[in-house]
């Protein structure tokens, strides 16, 4: 279990494709991993599971609307990417999503929420191993 802010949750591949309690490898699961390459390929593919995860990945679109929840629906309410990736005037992400998770609301927060700008785009980026190690390469280029 992973604590985003004050909310756990299970962190997963795809929820389409991995059962609920499937959860992340702490670092002990690698840790008598003798070959070091091995054990940094593994550590590299559990990291890309919290990346697509939705809870990170639906603020990363390709387009210019947020997802929202487990099964990545459209955000309600409706809301547009802007030029600053921060919403559009009156309907700004921090109207919102405060510097904290509101947990009576529902609503989760951080510091200055936002979408991820398009070149950080991950959603459809899951299915295969070899598009999560290339999603890693370049999350660590930018």
């Amino acid at each position: 279990m992973v604590l985003l802010g004050s909310l756990p949750y299970v962190a997963r591949t795809s929820p389409r494709s991995v059962s609920p309690s499937e959860t992340l490898r702490g670092p002990d699961a690698f840790a008598k991993m003798a070959d070091k390459t091995a054990r940094s390929r593994a550590l590299f593919v559990e990291a890309t599971r919290v990346l697509l995860h939705p809870r990170c990945s639906n603020c990363h679109p390709a387009g210019d609307s947020p997802l929202q929840g487990d099964r990545q629906l459209m955000h309600d309410p409706p809301v547009q990417r802007g030029s600053d990736n921060d919403g559009v005037v009156g309907m700004q992400c921090g109207t919102c999503h405060q510097d904290h998770n509101l947990e009576l609301a529902r609503v989760p927060g951080a510091p200055k929420w936002a979408l991820a700008p398009r070149k950080m785009a991950w959603v459809g980026r899951t299915g295969s191993r070899w598009k999560s190690i290339r999603l890693m390469s370049d999350v660590c280029e930018m």
